[in-house]
């Protein structure tokens, strides 16, 4: 931002705040006079920098968006020709292809799974870690080791305290102490930071032998060659965002799904149209394939989500074009679990009520937090809300998968600790804010069977609310109010959320299940 003097993604967006059709014609402007001949003059010869750079500039700031179908249609004409012309080079092989007995060949005759006829990498391509599914530290310290991700132990803690740091610097929950370990969200970013560096050892382990091969490989065919010019260039390997972020493209159902059919159950499938890609085309990735059985059927994959509804239209238009080719059989497998519009409505209830409980909250003041430092006998309903609110934002000691104790000791502890909470957070605005950034998503099974008896004890009703002078009556109405609100929204939203969760996993599973069974 610091070098971005045109600050084209910003003038877009202000002329947008004046007048909506403005940005769109600015937008289709840049689009159509700039992205659309840049991104050909990038990808043809001469393939200048310039053209690479300024693309690239317009693609960051989101210039695309407003001629979204032209760029698709774009970048597929442009790939095609490259396809054209990697062919013609693939043909026009003379040495290389008398060298091996076949394209890929693995030493040691050794074997890798198979994917729709071509060898599975990254994850696919090894058999299960142990270490890693049952995310054992010690094991995958010595895996690590072993592999020279790491020297030493002080070196992998220092890796998993810069996790931790860069967590914090990106989220920052007030919940926690400064330079304290985020238990809630460091362990899923730990493990899957884990297994890239082990693929980024491996990698680097690889590296030389591939490129001895290749040298090798090189030097024969130069032999050969008559004298032409010929080298070998050493890439790198890639690099640590790029194998991240391909992390989720890997692992996902769609690509089950496709192992599934065309490799465990070869000959069963003529054709796949994916239609899960979250884009509004079906994509064809099999035609004809020459190995189906007579009468094999066509494989649709859809994306069926009630909070996108063109994915339903896309996958519909998939299985549609699949009849219309005459195709005897048409087999269909959903790969994202469709949420009912009963639960989409209670969501956005269960939203709503947040959002009214932390307007509620907003108007809380020094003096009210002040007035709950002094009380020395809370009622009830204060010492259960301080109980609920403990057990969300993680405060005081775990209870595990218990419920909260409920006894007067257990109650006494919780309101002791909630007072603590307080006074380290006299200002209004900061005590506010912990609510107002409070990750709903990650409310755990084990705080939500914590706080559901207190949401079910009869004490636990939110207070009338009131404008008179500050007393307990007062107390209860201004502040206790609207935090009782808020555990009774974060509540419902957190076991709506959950069991959604539970059925998407059901589901996957068992579209995985019956794919397989076809």
């Amino acid at each position: 931002a610091k070098t971005d003097r045109l600050r084209l993604y910003e003038q877009i967006e202000e002329a947008g705040e004046v007048d909506e059709e403005e940005k769109e014609r600015r937008g289709r402007l840049c689009g159509e006079k700039l992205l659309l001949p840049l991104m050909q003059a990038a990808s043809t010869p001469p393939m200048k920098k310039e053209c690479m750079l300024v693309t690239w500039y317009l693609l960051y700031s989101d210039v695309a968006r407003f001629v979204i179908g032209d760029v698709r249609a774009r970048a597929t004409a442009l790939l095609q020709e490259h396809e054209v012309s990697l062919n013609e080079m693939w043909h026009a092989l003379k040495i290389l292809p008398t060298m091996t007995e076949t394209a890929t060949s693995y030493p040691g005759g050794s074997s890798r799974e198979m994917y729709n006829g071509n060898a599975l990498h990254q994850w696919h391509a090894h058999s299960d870690l142990k270490w890693l599914a049952q995310q054992n530290v010690v094991n995958a310290l010595e895996t690590l080791i072993h592999h020279q991700a790491f020297t030493s132990l002080e070196e992998f803690c220092s890796w998993v305290g810069e996790l931790n740091a860069h967590l914090s610097a990106v989220h920052v929950d007030k919940t926690v102490q400064p330079g304290a370990f985020d238990h809630k969200r460091l362990p899923l970013v730990m493990w899957g930071g884990v297994y890239v560096q082990w693929l980024l050892s491996e990698a680097d382990r690889a590296a030389p032998a591939f490129h001895s091969i290749a040298d090798r490989l090189v030097n024969e065919v130069r032999s050969d060659a008559s004298g032409d010019a010929i080298g070998y260039e050493r890439a790198p390997n890639k690099g640590r965002a790029r194998v991240e972020k391909k992390q989720k493209d890997y692992a996902s159902p769609g690509l089950h799904i496709i192992h599934e059919a065309l490799d465990l159950m070869p000959g069963c499938f003529a054709k796949v149209l994916r239609a899960d890609l979250g884009h509004d085309t079906v994509h064809e990735i099999l035609d004809d394939s020459p190995d189906a059985d007579p009468g094999a059927a066509t494989l649709v994959l859809g994306r069926i989500c009630a909070s996108d509804p063109e994915s339903i239209e896309v996958a519909l238009s998939a299985v549609k074009r699949a009849v219309e080719e005459g195709q005897a059989q048409c087999s269909s497998a959903l790969v994202e679990p469709s949420a009912t519009s009963s639960f989409d409505d209670e969501r956005q209830e269960d939203l709503k009520a947040i959002e009214e409980s932390l307007s509620l909250l907003r108007q809380i003041s020094k003096h009210h937090l002040c007035e709950m430092r002094s009380l020395s006998h809370p009622p009830p309903r204060m010492m259960l809300a301080a109980a609920a609110i403990c057990t969300l934002l993680g405060l005081g000691p775990s209870q595990g998968k218990k419920a909260r104790n409920l006894s007067e000791r257990g109650m006494q502890d919780s309101w002791m600790t909630f007072i603590k909470f307080i006074s380290g957070h006299q200002s209004p605005s900061t005590f506010i804010s912990l609510f107002e950034e409070f990750d709903k998503d990650i409310v755990s099974e084990d705080e939500v069977a914590q706080v559901e008896p207190i949401v079910k004890n009869k004490d636990f009703q939110p207070p009338a609310a009131t404008k008179h002078r500050l007393s307990q009556a007062t107390l209860e109405g201004t502040f206790v109010r609207p935090l009782c609100m808020w555990v009774r929204a974060i509540y419902g939203y957190a076991r709506r959320h959950l069991a959604a969760s539970a059925a998407a996993r059901h589901r996957s599973s068992g579209a995985l299940g019956a794919t397989g069974n076809l």
